[in-house]
């Protein structure tokens, strides 16, 4: 089977040891840039099939690499890797053109999934920047605000695409309020709830023909959104 070729921009050894080695495990062939400049000069030389950003790191933050590279090529996925991912990192990294953000708290499991996902939609012709299969039956063109369930394609409003799109970046984990909340109106204000309640309602009434595709409330957390299967 072929290795798909990762670039990983991290500056803790330790950490990129470990993550080299899991990824190795799973079918990855990883290249290590341990700053800014040196990740920017290996993605001209390499030219990987998928990078993983860490954001703090030297010479050249995660951010500034993160826009070198969107400048240049809008199809490579970037999935940012990082321990500080607060709300308004995660929404920063979505608007600059980051496919996906993960937790380095997050399992090693989780990391390849994603890493896989992103790669698989990468090899099925899909290369356009942030288009998600979320499952066999549907499909989201984020950049055109368009859902696609079986044969049916739903012209989404504006807000109803930023929150997939924010949903998306989540997709198998759990979307705080505030992520959210934030995510659609600039705060995580309260008083806005009840609307973000009916844009989920929306979207839920629109996925329901795909019973593994579940859009619900965790109490106290936020949502989840991913596949669940009985």
């Amino acid at each position: 089977m072929q290795k798909i070729n990762l670039l990983y921009v991290e500056d803790n050894p330790f950490t990129a040891l470990v993550v080299k080695r899991h990824l190795e495990k799973n079918n990855f062939a990883v290249k290590i840039a341990t700053n800014g400049e040196s990740a920017w000069e290996l993605f001209n030389v390499l030219s990987p099939e998928i990078i993983l950003l860490d954001i703090e790191i030297p010479k050249k933050n995660g951010f500034e690499i993160l826009k070198l590279i969107r400048q240049k090529d809008r199809h490579i996925p970037i999935v940012i890797y990082s321990s500080y991912l607060s709300p308004d990192r995660e929404l920063k990294t979505i608007d600059e053109g980051a496919d996906d953000c993960i937790s380095k708290n997050a399992s090693p499991e989780l990391l390849v999934a994603k890493l896989r996902r992103i790669y698989e939609r990468v090899t099925q012709g899909e290369k356009a920047p942030r288009i998600y299969r979320l499952s066999p039956r549907v499909k989201f063109y984020s950049s055109a605000a368009i859902l696609y369930v079986d044969n049916n394609e739903y012209h989404l409003s504006a807000p109803e695409a930023r929150l997939l799109r924010l949903l998306c970046v989540k997709y198998q984990e759990i979307s705080s309020y505030d992520y959210l909340l934030a995510g659609l109106w600039g705060k995580a204000l309260e008083s806005r709830m009840p609307t973000l309640r009916k844009y989920i309602f929306a979207l839920n009434q629109k996925i329901a023909p795909d019973p593994t595709l579940v859009l619900k409330s965790e109490r106290d957390l936020g949502y989840f959104f991913g596949r669940v299967f009985s």
